[in-house]
């Protein structure tokens, strides 16, 4: 593809984007209630970017950030990365030999950039809903891929004749709210480093590290650019995407607790939604439908999580899942899960999940495992004392498990008083008797809320099962 046809592509998308923001726009009615209630002014859309070397998590780290803010009450708008974009759909390394090109691919990327972002910008403005742009790469990370005097030459198409590079640059920064940069696994990860999830990349671990630093610099300039690196010591992976989250809810305004879930027996029927209103307790409710995979993830040297074909039969500690969730309002995202025990170490369950399109979730239903059947939740999601909690209510029986995702360092937890909370589940033993993956076997001798106490191993000592602060009832 020569540069004139690059150029072409990028007008084609940013006047496509443009016109569906605008028909958008156009065709909803603004209303004068929410105009008056926000005093006319358009609620603010965060905007963070996430970047870094190759192999860094990016594609995981969306997804944990995407579900998690939706579970807090967010719209969150999806902003892919325009280089990748254009590799998948016929752009070629071998078109970008001379620096005319790679100029002319680098402005074909900052206007698809632009284009994405202001279109989704405005569309969730719009809404009057609190609103994320979780952003796959942003505005600065071109000028990790050029010399510094194409870049120069790249802006001054986009800023008034006289403006200085770092004047331009940082209006550029000044449109994200934070830059999250991670850390390709290459620095100090090395072992888990691939280019697998990303036919776009062709990367030595050498090349990554080099493109990981040109990528920070590239960024330096952002007041709010967090680098997150590999150094998570036994959590690892995991590790890193707890910091990404922990930082994100800074920036969203949400409160930052301790990430250690634990899980209980919900002893009686939830209350209606009226109930959690009049506690002051706003609601966030989804339904969830996991489909478990005859599919396995390969079980390699290492604990790295390659999306791999069939090697063996599901389990427990290895096996995959596709997710449908829904809002409320009928919008539905799409997951791919892979989830493998750590073999090594303290057995810690991991999981790895990326977005995929509709058309990919329908494809894998194809895989489905026939001794399992789908698991529908319900699954509702509130703030309580600085505490955060899911209610998985299972649609199909009468079971729901309190997730608290917020204990306390001392260990206490102050359940809401319109909860009826049962003892906790607190063993590996008990947690692969209550997960989803047991219970869509749908046996017997699956727990409900009327049998749970015979499937609960008793606790063998109180570290097991730490005191909980139950608030009393009203």
């Amino acid at each position: 593809m020569q540069p004139p046809q690059l150029a072409l592509v990028a007008g084609a998308l940013a006047a496509t984007v443009a016109v569906a923001a605008s028909l958008y726009a156009r065709s909803r009615k603004r209303r004068d209630d929410d105009e008056e209630e926000d005093g006319g002014v358009a609620r603010h859309v965060y905007r963070i970017v996430l970047t870094g070397g190759p192999c860094a998590g990016k594609t995981t780290a969306l997804a944990r950030l995407s579900g998690y803010l939706q579970e807090r009450g967010f719209r969150v708008y999806m902003i892919p990365e325009m280089a990748t974009v254009m590799f998948t759909n016929g752009v070629a390394f071998s078109d970008l030999s001379s620096d005319a090109a790679v100029r002319t691919m680098q402005r074909a990327i900052l206007d698809g950039q632009l284009t994405l972002e202001d279109g989704f910008a405005r569309i969730a403005a719009e809404t009057r809903a609190p609103a994320v742009l979780l952003c796959d790469r942003g505005a600065m990370d071109g000028s990790a891929y050029m010399r510094r005097e194409l870049w120069r030459d790249l802006l001054r198409g986009y800023f008034p004749r006289g403006a200085s590079l770092e004047r331009a640059e940082r209006t550029l920064c000044e449109r994200y709210d934070a830059v999250f940069h991670l850390v390709t696994a290459a620095d100090s990860a090395e072992r888990f480093y691939t280019l697998e999830n990303n036919a776009a990349r062709t990367e030595s671990p050498e090349d990554a590290r080099a493109q990981d630093s040109a990528t920070q610099r590239a960024w330096a300039m952002h007041p709010k650019q967090m680098v997150f690196d590999n150094s998570s010591g036994e959590l690892g992976f995991e590790g890193k995407l707890e910091r990404v989250v922990d930082a994100a809810a800074k920036i969203v305004g949400l409160p930052v607790l301790p990430k250690s879930v634990r899980k209980f027996v919900l002893d009686a029927e939830l209350p209606p939604a009226a109930t959690f209103e009049a506690a002051g307790v706003d609601l966030t409710t989804f339904s969830v439908t996991k489909v478990f995979l005859q599919q396995t993830p390969r079980k390699p040297r290492t604990s790295h999580l390659s999306h791999a074909l069939p090697e063996e039969e599901s389990s427990y500690d290895c096996h995959a899942y596709v997710r449908v969730r829904t809002s409320v309002e009928g919008a539905a995202s799409y997951g791919y899960v892979e989830v493998l025990r750590e073999e090594a170490g303290d057995g810690q369950i991991h999981e790895r999940k990326r977005r995929i399109l509709r058309r990919e979730y329908e494809a894998h239903l194809a895989t489905a495992d026939p001794r399992r059947k789908p698991i529908a939740q319900r699954r509702l999601h509130f703030l309580y004392g600085n505490q955060s909690f899911v209610v998985h209510q299972y649609v199909d029986r009468d079971l729901a498990i309190l997730h608290c995702q917020a204990a306390r360092p001392d260990g206490s937890i102050d359940f809401p008083p319109f909860l009826k909370v049962g003892p906790e589940i607190h063993d590996s033993q008990d947690r692969e008797h209550f997960s989803a993956y047991d219970l869509a076997l749908d046996k017997p001798s699956s727990p409900s809320r009327g049998t749970y106490r015979k499937s609960l191993s008793p606790p063998s000592s109180p570290k097991t099962s730490p005191t909980a602060k139950k608030t009393p009832a009203a």
